[in-house]
Protein backbone atom coordinates (compact mmCIF):
# COMPACT_ATOMS: atom_id res chain seq x y z
CA UNK A 1 0.00 0.00 0.00
CA UNK A 2 2.96 2.37 0.31
CA UNK A 3 2.98 2.78 -3.45
CA UNK A 4 -0.48 4.34 -3.55
CA UNK A 5 -0.08 8.07 -3.04
CA UNK A 6 -2.50 10.19 -1.04
CA UNK A 7 -4.90 7.33 -0.38
CA UNK A 8 -7.14 6.99 2.63
CA UNK A 9 -8.21 3.42 3.41
CA UNK A 10 -11.64 2.94 4.94
CA UNK A 11 -12.67 -0.47 6.20
CA UNK A 12 -16.21 -1.51 5.32
CA UNK A 13 -17.83 -4.72 6.52
CA UNK A 14 -19.26 -6.82 3.71
CA UNK A 15 -21.56 -9.79 4.27
CA UNK A 16 -19.81 -13.14 3.68
CA UNK A 17 -16.46 -11.45 3.03
CA UNK A 18 -13.72 -10.91 5.57
CA UNK A 19 -13.56 -7.20 4.79
CA UNK A 20 -13.44 -4.67 1.97
CA UNK A 21 -11.19 -1.64 1.75
CA UNK A 22 -12.49 1.33 -0.25
CA UNK A 23 -10.02 3.80 -1.67
CA UNK A 24 -10.55 7.50 -1.17
CA UNK A 25 -8.28 9.35 -3.58
CA UNK A 26 -7.60 12.72 -2.00
CA UNK A 27 -5.82 14.12 -5.04
CA UNK A 28 -8.43 13.28 -7.66
CA UNK A 29 -9.98 16.25 -9.41
CA UNK A 30 -13.68 16.73 -10.04
CA UNK A 31 -13.55 15.19 -13.51
CA UNK A 32 -11.92 12.05 -12.17
CA UNK A 33 -14.74 11.47 -9.74
CA UNK A 34 -14.86 10.71 -6.05
CA UNK A 35 -15.12 7.70 -3.78
CA UNK A 36 -18.83 7.83 -3.00
CA UNK A 37 -20.33 5.42 -5.54
CA UNK A 38 -22.85 3.37 -3.57
CA UNK A 39 -24.30 0.05 -4.69
CA UNK A 40 -27.96 -0.89 -4.65
CA UNK A 41 -27.72 -3.62 -2.01
CA UNK A 42 -27.11 -3.36 1.71
CA UNK A 43 -23.40 -3.81 2.45
CA UNK A 44 -22.28 -3.07 -1.10
CA UNK A 45 -18.70 -1.75 -1.20
CA UNK A 46 -18.36 1.99 -1.82
CA UNK A 47 -16.37 2.50 -5.03
CA UNK A 48 -14.31 5.29 -6.55
CA UNK A 49 -14.50 6.74 -10.03
CA UNK A 50 -17.20 8.07 -12.35
CA UNK A 51 -20.38 5.99 -12.64
CA UNK A 52 -21.50 7.02 -16.11
CA UNK A 53 -20.96 5.75 -19.63
CA UNK A 54 -17.33 6.44 -20.57
CA UNK A 55 -16.21 6.48 -16.93
CA UNK A 56 -14.61 3.86 -14.70
CA UNK A 57 -15.02 2.30 -11.25
CA UNK A 58 -12.16 1.14 -9.06
CA UNK A 59 -11.13 0.24 -5.52
CA UNK A 60 -9.05 -2.15 -3.49
CA UNK A 61 -9.68 -5.38 -1.62
CA UNK A 62 -7.44 -7.75 0.34
CA UNK A 63 -5.51 -9.92 -2.11
CA UNK A 64 -7.44 -13.04 -1.00
CA UNK A 65 -10.59 -11.58 -2.58
CA UNK A 66 -11.18 -11.72 -6.33
CA UNK A 67 -13.45 -9.29 -8.15
CA UNK A 68 -15.33 -10.26 -11.31
CA UNK A 69 -17.42 -8.40 -13.87
CA UNK A 70 -19.41 -11.20 -15.39
CA UNK A 71 -16.89 -13.98 -15.90
CA UNK A 72 -13.95 -11.60 -16.30
CA UNK A 73 -11.50 -11.26 -13.41
CA UNK A 74 -10.94 -7.51 -12.99
CA UNK A 75 -8.78 -7.49 -9.85
CA UNK A 76 -5.01 -7.89 -9.75
CA UNK A 77 -3.04 -7.92 -6.51
CA UNK A 78 -5.96 -6.34 -4.69
CA UNK A 79 -6.61 -3.44 -7.06
CA UNK A 80 -9.67 -3.68 -9.27
CA UNK A 81 -10.72 -1.45 -12.16
CA UNK A 82 -13.86 -1.63 -14.29
CA UNK A 83 -14.14 0.53 -17.39
CA UNK A 84 -17.58 1.68 -18.51
CA UNK A 85 -17.87 1.68 -22.29
CA UNK A 86 -20.10 4.11 -24.18
CA UNK A 87 -22.86 1.46 -24.33
CA UNK A 88 -22.68 0.22 -20.72
CA UNK A 89 -26.22 -0.62 -19.51
CA UNK A 90 -28.03 1.20 -16.71
CA UNK A 91 -26.91 -1.36 -14.11
CA UNK A 92 -23.77 -3.48 -13.82
CA UNK A 93 -22.98 -6.34 -11.45
CA UNK A 94 -19.71 -7.05 -9.67
CA UNK A 95 -18.90 -10.26 -7.80
CA UNK A 96 -16.59 -10.25 -4.80
CA UNK A 97 -15.34 -13.77 -4.11
CA UNK A 98 -13.27 -15.42 -1.41
CA UNK A 99 -12.57 -19.07 -2.10
CA UNK A 100 -15.96 -20.51 -3.14
CA UNK A 101 -18.12 -17.84 -1.52
CA UNK A 102 -19.20 -14.82 -3.55
CA UNK A 103 -21.38 -11.76 -3.07
CA UNK A 104 -22.87 -9.90 -6.02
CA UNK A 105 -23.59 -6.19 -5.87
CA UNK A 106 -25.12 -3.93 -8.51
CA UNK A 107 -24.31 -0.31 -9.35
CA UNK A 108 -26.29 2.20 -11.37
CA UNK A 109 -24.56 3.74 -14.39
CA UNK A 110 -25.65 7.13 -15.74
CA UNK A 111 -26.68 6.94 -19.38
CA UNK A 112 -25.58 9.48 -21.98
CA UNK A 113 -26.71 10.66 -25.43
CA UNK A 114 -23.98 11.05 -28.05
CA UNK A 115 -24.25 13.27 -31.15
CA UNK A 116 -23.62 12.34 -34.75
CA UNK A 117 -20.72 13.80 -36.71
CA UNK A 118 -20.28 13.82 -40.50
CA UNK A 119 -16.79 14.01 -41.98
CA UNK A 120 -15.37 13.78 -45.49
CA UNK A 121 -12.07 12.04 -46.22
CA UNK A 122 -10.20 11.12 -49.43
CA UNK A 123 -11.46 7.99 -51.19
CA UNK A 124 -8.27 6.05 -50.33
CA UNK A 125 -9.30 6.19 -46.66
CA UNK A 126 -12.79 4.87 -47.39
CA UNK A 127 -12.45 2.35 -50.24
CA UNK A 128 -9.77 -0.25 -49.55
CA UNK A 129 -7.77 -2.66 -51.67
CA UNK A 130 -7.15 -6.21 -50.35
CA UNK A 131 -3.60 -5.19 -49.47
CA UNK A 132 -4.80 -2.23 -47.43
CA UNK A 133 -7.41 -4.37 -45.68
CA UNK A 134 -4.69 -6.84 -44.69
CA UNK A 135 -2.58 -3.99 -43.33
CA UNK A 136 -5.53 -2.61 -41.36
CA UNK A 137 -6.15 -6.01 -39.77
CA UNK A 138 -2.47 -6.45 -38.82
CA UNK A 139 -2.42 -3.04 -37.21
CA UNK A 140 -5.69 -3.72 -35.40
CA UNK A 141 -4.20 -6.85 -33.84
CA UNK A 142 -1.07 -4.91 -32.84
CA UNK A 143 -3.23 -2.32 -31.08
CA UNK A 144 -5.22 -5.03 -29.26
CA UNK A 145 -1.97 -6.59 -28.05
CA UNK A 146 -0.59 -3.22 -26.92
CA UNK A 147 -3.70 -2.51 -24.83
CA UNK A 148 -3.68 -6.00 -23.34
CA UNK A 149 -0.17 -5.49 -21.95
CA UNK A 150 -1.63 -3.24 -19.26
CA UNK A 151 -3.98 -5.85 -17.76
CA UNK A 152 -1.42 -7.47 -15.43
CA UNK A 153 0.85 -4.43 -15.22
CA UNK A 154 1.01 -3.69 -11.50
CA UNK A 155 1.08 0.11 -11.60
CA UNK A 156 -1.38 2.73 -10.44
CA UNK A 157 -0.53 5.66 -12.71
CA UNK A 158 -4.13 5.62 -13.97
CA UNK A 159 -4.98 7.41 -10.71
CA UNK A 160 -2.80 10.36 -11.73
CA UNK A 161 -3.92 11.00 -15.31
CA UNK A 162 -3.84 14.67 -16.21
CA UNK A 163 -4.57 16.60 -19.39
CA UNK A 164 -1.33 18.30 -20.52
CA UNK A 165 -1.36 22.04 -19.97
CA UNK A 166 -0.83 22.82 -23.67
CA UNK A 167 -4.15 21.12 -24.54
CA UNK A 168 -6.37 22.74 -21.91
CA UNK A 169 -7.27 25.73 -24.07
CA UNK A 170 -7.29 23.92 -27.42
CA UNK A 171 -10.51 23.59 -29.39
CA UNK A 172 -12.16 20.15 -29.27
CA UNK A 173 -13.21 19.17 -32.78
CA UNK A 174 -14.69 15.76 -31.96
CA UNK A 175 -15.80 14.40 -28.62
CA UNK A 176 -16.07 10.97 -27.08
CA UNK A 177 -18.85 8.68 -28.27
CA UNK A 178 -19.70 10.60 -31.43
CA UNK A 179 -21.43 8.48 -34.06
CA UNK A 180 -19.18 8.93 -37.07
CA UNK A 181 -20.56 9.15 -40.61
CA UNK A 182 -17.67 9.05 -43.08
CA UNK A 183 -18.37 10.11 -46.66
CA UNK A 184 -22.06 9.47 -46.03
CA UNK A 185 -21.60 5.97 -44.55
CA UNK A 186 -22.07 5.23 -40.81
CA UNK A 187 -18.80 4.05 -39.24
CA UNK A 188 -17.52 3.16 -35.79
CA UNK A 189 -17.90 5.36 -32.73
CA UNK A 190 -15.28 8.00 -32.05
CA UNK A 191 -13.83 6.67 -28.80
CA UNK A 192 -11.53 9.52 -27.88
CA UNK A 193 -11.25 13.30 -27.94
CA UNK A 194 -9.73 15.34 -30.78
CA UNK A 195 -7.82 18.52 -29.90
CA UNK A 196 -7.05 20.89 -32.79
CA UNK A 197 -3.45 22.11 -32.59
CA UNK A 198 -0.78 23.28 -35.04
CA UNK A 199 1.59 20.72 -36.51
CA UNK A 200 4.66 20.44 -34.31
CA UNK A 201 2.87 21.13 -31.01
CA UNK A 202 4.39 18.84 -28.34
CA UNK A 203 2.34 15.74 -27.55
CA UNK A 204 2.73 14.77 -23.89
CA UNK A 205 1.94 11.67 -21.84
CA UNK A 206 -1.11 11.97 -19.59
CA UNK A 207 0.40 9.70 -16.91
CA UNK A 208 3.47 7.67 -16.04
CA UNK A 209 3.77 4.46 -18.02
CA UNK A 210 5.62 2.28 -20.50
CA UNK A 211 5.44 2.56 -24.29
CA UNK A 212 3.77 -0.55 -25.75
CA UNK A 213 3.44 0.53 -29.40
CA UNK A 214 4.92 3.28 -31.56
CA UNK A 215 4.14 2.95 -35.25
CA UNK A 216 2.83 4.56 -38.43
CA UNK A 217 -0.63 3.08 -39.08
CA UNK A 218 -3.09 3.42 -41.93
CA UNK A 219 -6.01 4.98 -40.05
CA UNK A 220 -4.28 6.31 -36.93
CA UNK A 221 -1.17 7.69 -38.62
CA UNK A 222 1.89 7.98 -36.41
CA UNK A 223 0.69 6.76 -33.03
CA UNK A 224 1.96 6.00 -29.54
CA UNK A 225 0.36 3.71 -26.95
CA UNK A 226 1.22 3.76 -23.25
CA UNK A 227 0.26 1.28 -20.53
CA UNK A 228 -0.56 2.74 -17.11
CA UNK A 229 -1.56 -0.34 -15.13
CA UNK A 230 -4.54 -2.54 -14.25
CA UNK A 231 -5.88 -2.54 -17.80
CA UNK A 232 -5.64 1.22 -18.30
CA UNK A 233 -3.79 2.63 -21.30
CA UNK A 234 -3.69 5.78 -23.42
CA UNK A 235 -3.19 6.45 -27.12
CA UNK A 236 -1.95 9.47 -29.09
CA UNK A 237 -2.78 9.43 -32.79
CA UNK A 238 -2.12 11.36 -36.03
CA UNK A 239 1.28 12.55 -34.76
CA UNK A 240 3.78 14.40 -36.93
CA UNK A 241 6.78 12.83 -35.19
CA UNK A 242 7.30 10.03 -32.68
CA UNK A 243 10.05 10.66 -30.13
CA UNK A 244 9.85 7.43 -28.07
CA UNK A 245 10.42 3.72 -28.61
CA UNK A 246 8.64 0.58 -27.42
CA UNK A 247 9.77 -0.25 -23.90
CA UNK A 248 10.62 3.34 -22.92
CA UNK A 249 9.49 4.37 -19.45
CA UNK A 250 7.82 7.79 -19.56
CA UNK A 251 6.62 10.27 -16.97
CA UNK A 252 3.42 12.29 -16.90
CA UNK A 253 3.93 15.42 -18.99
CA UNK A 254 6.90 14.00 -20.91
CA UNK A 255 7.01 14.82 -24.63
CA UNK A 256 6.44 11.64 -26.66
CA UNK A 257 6.19 13.29 -30.09
CA UNK A 258 4.59 16.20 -31.90
CA UNK A 259 1.02 16.74 -33.03
CA UNK A 260 0.36 16.33 -36.75
CA UNK A 261 -2.00 15.31 -39.53
CA UNK A 262 -1.01 11.75 -40.44
CA UNK A 263 -3.35 8.85 -41.22
CA UNK A 264 -7.08 9.41 -41.77
CA UNK A 265 -7.21 12.98 -40.56
CA UNK A 266 -8.97 16.13 -41.73
CA UNK A 267 -6.49 18.57 -40.20
CA UNK A 268 -3.71 18.88 -37.61
CA UNK A 269 -4.93 17.55 -34.28
CA UNK A 270 -4.27 15.07 -31.51
CA UNK A 271 -6.66 12.19 -31.02
CA UNK A 272 -6.33 11.30 -27.33
CA UNK A 273 -7.74 7.96 -26.25
CA UNK A 274 -8.04 6.32 -22.84
CA UNK A 275 -8.81 2.61 -22.69
CA UNK A 276 -9.67 -0.02 -20.11
CA UNK A 277 -8.58 -3.25 -21.73
CA UNK A 278 -10.27 -2.96 -25.16
CA UNK A 279 -13.02 -0.52 -24.12
CA UNK A 280 -12.64 3.14 -25.01
CA UNK A 281 -13.37 5.55 -22.14
CA UNK A 282 -13.98 9.30 -22.05
CA UNK A 283 -10.75 11.22 -21.27
CA UNK A 284 -12.73 14.29 -20.24
CA UNK A 285 -14.33 12.32 -17.40
CA UNK A 286 -11.14 10.74 -16.12
CA UNK A 287 -8.34 13.29 -16.46
CA UNK A 288 -7.55 16.03 -13.98
CA UNK A 289 -7.48 19.69 -15.11
CA UNK A 290 -9.36 19.00 -18.31
CA UNK A 291 -10.09 22.64 -19.19
CA UNK A 292 -8.92 26.11 -18.17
Amino acid sequence: MNKLKNILLTKIKVKYLICFFALSLMHFGAHAGTCNIIGNESGAPVLCGVAKQGGMLFGEVPTVIRVYKGDVLVSYRGIFVVGLAYNTPETISLRFCQRRRCDTFTYNIEQRTFPEQHITVPARFDDFTPEVLARIERERQNVFAARAESINFDATAFMDMELPENLRTKRITAGYGFRRVVNGTPRRRHLGVDFAAPTGTPAKAIADGVITLADYMFFNGKSVYIKHGHGMSSSYMHLHTIDVNVGDVVKRGQVIGTIGNTGRSTGPHLHLGVYWRQSGLDPMLLLQNTRE
